[in-house]
């Protein structure tokens, strides 16, 4: 799993000024599944909480971020490969019979396309997929909370797929165009020009990198190309979102 990027919480600062904090980790975990957008959940509980479904929340103990979220993500839930993984905003809060006030972390995952040097069991994936498009629906078993959380990692997700590479991450270690211009098309929401797209994605520098022509299905039509992400993580110009400048 990458480095886990630490943004907002630094323990050196908190312990001079004497705060006493329980630090526990949120985390909307997306995969994009038949063209589709879809987050990861766990069944909340028994009632009058059972059928509902959670965000998956770890509390952080004596070992430091980036390891309870690979330990948890990984070993316990089973999920990967997750191909990145950063922090999208924090929260405190405390309850008034309590000193100790919950230092609570929001971090947006990525689960990437599964290949056999996974470490993970994806039979054994304890919790389920389900549309992001759906959060809303009557029928939805998500808190209020839960739903807030998704949207703000979708909201980070839609941002940094713009001027970041992070598309790649949700693709085999070979792809072709029409795959890459999958993930925008299903975490953006909206259909792209595939030539526009095409142009745009190969006029950027190690953007992506060839590697071959797939095997051709049939006699007629040009083979596609397959690629791998390149060496370049952000660039400029970007790839904005429809309906925006």
């Amino acid at each position: 799993m990458p480095e886990l990027e630490q943004l907002f919480l630094d323990s050196s600062f908190l312990e001079p000024a004497g705060a006493n904090f329980q630090v526990n980790l949120e985390f909307a975990v997306f995969r994009v599944s038949e063209r589709s957008l879809e987050i990861f959940s766990l069944p909340a509980g028994l009632s009058p909480f059972e059928g509902d479904m959670a965000l998956p929340f770890k509390r952080v103990e004596k070992e430091d971020l980036e390891t309870t979220a690979k330990d948890y993500l990984i070993d316990e839930l089973h999920l990967g490969p997750i191909t990145h993984l950063e922090q999208v905003t924090s929260y405190s809060t405390s309850k008034p019979d309590s000193a100790v006030r919950q230092l609570n972390l929001l971090f947006l995952g990525v689960l990437g396309f599964p290949d056999e040097t996974s470490l993970a069991h994806p039979k054994n994936m304890r919790g389920s997929f389900s549309l992001v498009s759906g959060i809303h629906d009557d029928n939805q078993t998500l808190s209020p909370h839960d739903q807030h959380m998704i949207l703000l990692a979708h909201k980070r997700l839609s941002t940094s797929l713009q001027d970041t590479t992070l598309a790649t991450q949700f693709c085999p270690k070979k792809f072709t165009l029409g795959q890459l211009r999958s993930i925008y098309e299903s975490v953006w929401s909206t259909k792209l020009d595939p030539a526009n797209f095409r142009r745009k994605v190969l006029k950027s520098t190690n953007f992506v990198e060839y590697v071959s022509n797939m095997p051709p299905t049939h006699k007629h039509g040009r083979p596609a190309h397959l690629y791998q992400r390149g060496s370049l993580t952000h660039f400029y110009p970007g790839l904005p979102m429809p309906n925006q400048s």
